[in-house]
């Protein structure tokens, strides 16, 4: 890698809500749907002066910028000009994006920057988010770094030349003057997580931080299944989030509205959005979800 590359970024942009899109038009609607929203992606890679590397999936681009600010402000481009278009079929597409520095951590290659910047939409990401890594926050132009937020941390993986990676959540509505407004500001209401599990409703609010889901009566959510463990996973509030740790001999799945089912097994994922946890197999026992801002 050269070292005028180490400045340059590389973002990640999904289009979000597809499948969901897929199911009641079919999916050659769909895929025109997204196209569209394709479409307005790319012309904000081209109006902020950077280029499309690839295609990603039948719903993603990935795309080089000079600096981490021509990525951001692409990527703020992108989801005012996706959120302007009209619901179809009653549902709103939207995008989420992720952009890395390839240079920073001392990351080997644009190959392990495209790599990590889909993790970060793969444990992260929510409709309409834009993420990006504390260190590459540091190299955005000082009015901008106001804008973002830690929601959390994202483990190196198996082959990769960088450490774990603390992701942060950039307000692309939002101004820098608002930002520092907003900091000295009343702290807003923490989120509440509903989850139901046959006729059993529990909310993780006030002084109930966390919940025990298992086989064993003693839970909070008893499952009832050969295939659930007797103590499977826990869900517990840390900061802001709420993170689902599995502790199972078979797994758990975790399936939000509008993104690809995800499996942990002895690891953490954050929960955001709502959906499903299934907890042995996919289509195996369920508890449902909901993240209530």
């Amino acid at each position: 890698m050269s070292t005028a590359m180490a400045a340059d970024c590389l973002l990640l942009a999904r289009v979000a809500g597809g499948a969901r899109l897929a199911e009641r038009l079919g999916a050659i609607e769909a895929s025109l749907a997204v196209g569209r929203c394709l479409q307005r992606i790319e012309r904000a890679v081209f109006g902020c002066g950077g280029r499309v590397i690839q295609a990603v999936g039948a719903d993603g681009t990935m795309a080089h910028f000079a600096s981490p600010g021509a990525a951001l402000s692409a990527a703020r481009q992108m989801l005012s000009a996706v959120a302007a278009l009209p619901p179809v079929a009653g549902v709103q597409l939207d995008v989420c994006c992720a952009f890395v520095d390839p240079g920073e951590d001392e990351l080997s290659s644009e190959g392990d920057a495209g790599c990590r910047a889909t993790r970060l939409l793969s444990v992260f990401a929510q409709p309409g988010q834009i993420l990006t890594s504390r260190a590459t926050v540091a190299r955005l132009p000082p009015a901008l770094q106001s804008l973002a937020r830690e929601v959390g941390i994202v483990p190196a993986a198996i082959g990769e030349s960088a450490g774990a990676i603390t992701v942060m959540a950039i307000d692309w509505r939002g101004s820098p003057q608002e930002a520092s407004a907003h900091s000295t500001s009343p702290a807003s209401h923490p989120p509440r997580l509903w989850l139901r599990g046959g006729d059993r409703e529990l909310v993780l609010e006030g002084q109930r931080q966390s919940a025990a889901i298992g086989r064993d009566g003693g839970n909070d959510l008893v499952v009832a299944s050969p295939l659930v463990s007797r103590r499977h996973a826990r869900i517990e509030r840390r900061g802001p989030r709420f993170v689902l740790t599995d502790q199972s001999g078979n797994g758990t799945f975790v399936s939000v509205e509008g993104f690809a089912t995800s499996f942990v097994h002895h690891g953490e994922i954050v929960l955001h959005g709502r959906g499903k946890l299934s907890f042995g197999g996919r289509d195996s026992a369920e508890i449902n979800f909901n993240l209530i801002d």
